[in-house]
């Protein structure tokens, strides 16, 4: 028997190379089933054919355990990938395929176990019949023809029509006459005028070639991995028959919120939600009622009004619209949001025990980011290998991820990260705050996204209060335009009764929350400016004397984490009785009265109390504590175990009538559902402005335009002098670097929308004119820079997928993990991974390493390498070695490093350069 696979688990010993073809097949054109029946056709082919290269004499004595291995000299005539490649381009060729299918499909198998190459670059130079596969073809021609005749008969038998038969003879002609060679040439060169030959040209592939590529390559890949990880090839098996979760629960919440309002204005703010929510769904039914609708919906509200159950619900009934188009399986719903830092609270949402009781390790929903533990279990073996493979590969309902994973899994991934791309067939996604993608980016992720259209019948719902023009010029649809124009009587979907429709401005008018002023550093990068920056022992007066008149809450969002310590360190040492709720926080830690069964509610109540708190009734000052300030800070250098515990404390204290002053880096503007008196953000583009005011008087606790956001320009970390700087500061380390003029056209933008002149910055300028007027000439400004870098677009376009891996979404360094013990807790459960890796049990390290994800933190490289190299990694192994986890362990104080709940989070010797850059 020609054989697949050795020993599989399910059925015979050894999985057979027929069985394993169909069932590959069979899943390949289940999972391309958003495309032309031609193009699930050729998937097709490429499912019987991926492994056409194992029925070599060669690789079956390889790869039987029982039949004695030949050594040779080429060990590549053990390869089967290229041999099938080969077969694949013939037998697409001799069927009529489009050039683009050809070139696709013959990608796809020759690296259906790698990631893809540079196409023009591997079709002319590497896949080639060499001495190896001429080898393999002499083998087969002496042993066993049949069996190749009998696989390519069958990957090819139904789109024949008998005068065009596809035969083992024939493929072996094309190659050693070298046509098949030749066909390779032409497709990726330019053909030389004098000689009639070929030359390598970069850009000779036809147009939408990474694509379909892609398309081919992820699911061949996927239903590859998962018959050889034994998953069930019936039709109800795991990998196509998942859950999800139902819209009803989140509209009972959401009625049972209205039903609950406590106040008249909270009572209006719940009606002007549940206005926007209606209207979107209204839009919704317009949308999807059109002849030829968009791919892309906006959804723009201001923070406050709920854009997050809005978006949601958005999403879920157009997905209940799909499945009733296209049956089963269910179509995905990917929710992707800009910073694994935030995602938490997005997370608590969908687990709540009052919406949908979701579990992560279940197949209706699941969470993916870098520090994630992603898991799809059947609810016996939450653990086992599978149920890893079946979470990153969003086999599920709902997924929860960042757009780092959502991103970068198009841009020229790994093997393995392509997996999850076949679950976008069909899928509805969410971009939760776009505007947080790099604007260098947007025109790759603009080309991106049309290749998700394209390709996977993808459609986005796009949600901020600051839509920029990251589309521009997709075609979308405003779902609030839409649900406003929507006739609710001719629509079969909509339900009976009035309800009312307002314009965008008409909601961000209702719901003004905030007004903004202008520190005179504000507009220090105006060229009519003769203001100075503000030092951060200056603006750690000014946070402490605003939270001690208001008696409350105040945020302070930094561009950097240096410039965030510096502003803690200087609030710290100011005269008046200050607390730092991260310290009360590591005592607690560190005298081991915190335990691991503790809620994160019952933490933050044990860590005020250490404040000074009383929190049996209303929170007040302990009858025993003299009245102070208390302080917070965050960054994405805690561990996400920490990060809970502070925002969860941070949110107690925002409304409790303390003077309270957090301070944190951009990490909290975006998803982060908590809400201050007083906002000051350093400054940054406009839209990074409004979303920070986002977390000021979020839901009218103070009252209808009660909260104040202040803009000022803060100088560089220990900087002595405002106006005469002799650094660069945070804002010039930031948002300097790739547009040039940045803060000038920010500054004159603010300047464009007051009245004022520049000698007195306005006191108080309305929300609704920055988040609409202000933003919108914001962006009009960029795109006059074309700021969005052209070399991703035509790097896809020309199937330059090695070249794509090496950039990176979100930061443009390297970045190292580090587990992080604090308690002894911890560091027992670094040191069973130790363990386990020293036992020889990688899989059992690998599962410990999973359920670390929440002392796990990422830390740049540069500037810090001195450092890091002199932390042991996890596995003990040289910090050089390739292979094991190349994850570092810390487990204390070191000379180097340190990790501090009240200096923001780990820290080396020299933070100099990576604290510029990160959030």
């Amino acid at each position: 028997m020609i054989i697949s696979h050795p020993y599989h688990q399910d059925g015979d010993p050894h999985l057979s190379l027929d069985n394993h073809s169909q069932v590959v097949a069979d899943r390949v054109n289940r999972l391309l089933r958003s495309l032309p029946t031609r193009q699930r056709h050729c998937g097709k082919v490429l499912g019987y054919l991926h492994d056409f290269g194992k029925v070599t004499p060669q690789f079956q004595s390889y790869v039987h355990p029982e039949k004695q291995k030949r050594v040779v000299d080429d060990d590549r005539v053990f390869n089967h990938a290229r041999l099938g490649a080969l077969a694949t381009e013939y037998a697409l060729t001799s069927l009529g395929f489009a050039q683009q299918d050809v070139i696709a499909g013959t990608l796809a198998v020759a690296k259906h176990h790698q990631s893809l190459p540079n196409g023009a670059d591997y079709l002319h130079n590497t896949l080639d019949t060499t001495d190896a596969i001429h080898a393999q073809i002499d083998r087969i021609a002496t042993e066993c023809p049949s069996a190749a005749n009998d696989l390519l008969s069958a990957a090819t038998n139904n789109y024949t029509d008998g005068d065009n038969e596809i035969r083992w003879e024939d493929f072996v002609q094309t190659v050693r006459d070298g046509t098949l060679t030749g066909r390779l040439q032409a497709a990726s060169g330019e053909k030389m005028s004098l000689t009639d030959e070929y030359v390598y040209a970069q850009n000779a592939l036809p147009d939408g070639v990474y694509d379909r590529t892609l398309r081919y390559w992820s699911a061949l890949t996927l239903a590859d991995k998962s018959h050889a990880a034994g998953l069930s090839a019936s039709g109800g098996d795991r990998l196509f028959g998942f859950d999800t979760l139902d819209r009803q629960p989140l509209d009972d919440y959401i009625e049972q919120l209205q039903s609950d309002s406590s106040s008249g204005k909270h009572t209006q703010l719940n009606q002007w939600r549940e206005d926007a929510r209606q209207q979107v769904l209204a839009g919704i039914h317009e949308w999807i009622g059109m002849d030829t609708p968009p791919s892309v919906a906006t959804l723009t509200l201001p923070t406050g009004l709920g854009k997050t159950f809005t978006g949601t619900t958005a999403a879920l009934t157009i997905r209940d619209h799909l499945l009733d188009q296209c049956g089963t399986p269910t179509p995905l719903v990917v929710y992707a949001l800009p910073y694994t830092s935030i995602i938490e609270q997005t997370r608590e949402q969908f687990e709540s025990q009052d919406i949908w009781d979701a579990s992560p390790t279940e197949s209706e929903f699941t969470v993916h980011h870098h520090l994630s533990k992603t898991v799809v279990s059947d609810g016996d073996e939450a653990e086992d290998n599978n149920a890893v493979f079946l979470g990153e590969s969003w086999r599920s309902g709902v997924v929860l991820t960042t757009f780092v994973q959502l991103f970068e899994s198009l841009t020229g991934p790994s093997n393995g990260a392509s997996t999850k791309l076949s679950a976008l067939d069909n899928a509805i996604v969410i971009l939760d705050e776009p505007q947080a993608l790099p604007k260098s980016w947007w025109d790759g992720i603009r080309r991106e996204i049309e290749m998700l259209i394209a390709e996977f019948n993808t459609q986005f719902i796009s949600m901020t209060a600051t839509q920029p023009a990251l589309f521009d010029p997709i075609d979308t649809i405003s779902l609030l335009e839409a649900g406003a124009r929507h006739t609710g009587g001719d629509c079969p979907r909509c339900s009976t009764g009035e309800r009312s429709s307002h314009s965008r401005r008409e909601f961000f008018e209702h719901a003004t929350r905030v007004s903004y002023s202008l520190h005179d550093s504000a507009l220090a990068h105006h060229p009519n400016s003769t203001a100075g920056f503000i030092t951060h022992e200056r603006a750690a007066d000014h946070l402490l004397e605003t939270a001690t008149e208001t008696g409350t809450s105040v945020l302070s969002v930094c561009n950097t984490i240096a410039s965030s310590r510096q502003l803690t360190e200087d609030l710290m040492q100011s005269d008046q009785n200050v607390r730092h709720i991260g310290a009360a926080y590591q005592e607690l830690l560190t005298q081991k009265q915190i335990g691991s069964g503790q809620t994160v509610g019952e933490i933050t109540d044990m860590i005020l109390r250490r404040c000074g708190v009383d929190v049996d009734d209303e929170l007040s000052w302990d009858s025993d504590t003299d009245p102070g300030i208390l302080v917070g800070t965050f960054n994405s250098r805690y561990r996400p175990v920490d990060r809970r515990v502070l925002l969860s404390v941070a949110e107690t204290l925002t409304t409790a009538g303390l003077p309270f002053v957090f301070v944190s880096t951009q990490a909290i503007e975006a998803g982060v559902d908590i809400s201050f008196r007083s906002v000051y953000r350093d400054i940054a583009p406009l839209d990074s402005i409004v979303q920070s005011a986002g977390r000021c008087n979020r839901s009218f606790e103070w009252g209808s335009r009660a909260g104040t956001v202040t803009i000022w320009t803060l100088a560089a970390p220990g900087e002595p002098s405002a106006s005469d700087p002799q650094d660069r500061c945070p804002a010039e380390l930031v948002y300097a670097r790739d547009i040039d003029d940045h803060l000038q056209i920010i500054a004159e933008t603010l300047a464009s929308i007051t009245s004022d002149t520049l000698v007195s910055p306005p006191t108080s300028i309305p929300d609704v004119t920055v988040a609409t007027d202000g933003v919108s000439r914001y962006f009009d400004r960029l795109a006059e820079k074309s700021v969005a870098t052209p070399e991703i677009r035509q790097e896809i376009n020309n199937c330059l997928a090695d070249r794509l891996q090496s950039r990176s979404l979100i930061q443009d360094y390297d970045t190292v993990d580090i587990l992080i013990g604090v308690t002894e807790s911890d560091r027992h459960r670094i040191e069973a991974i130790r363990t386990a890796y020293h036992d020889g049990n990688h899989q059992r390290a690998y599962s410990l390493l999973s359920e670390c994800a929440d002392i796990r933190v990422s830390v740049p490289v540069r500037g810090n390498e001195e450092t890091l190299r002199s932390i042991p990694r996890v596995d003990h192994q040289s910090h050089d070695t390739e292979d094991g986890i190349q994850v570092l362990a810390f487990t204390g104080s070191h000379p180097t490093g340190e990790y501090d709940l009240a200096d923001g989070g780990f820290t080396t010797s020299d933070t100099a350069v990576t604290d510029r850059f990160t959030i």
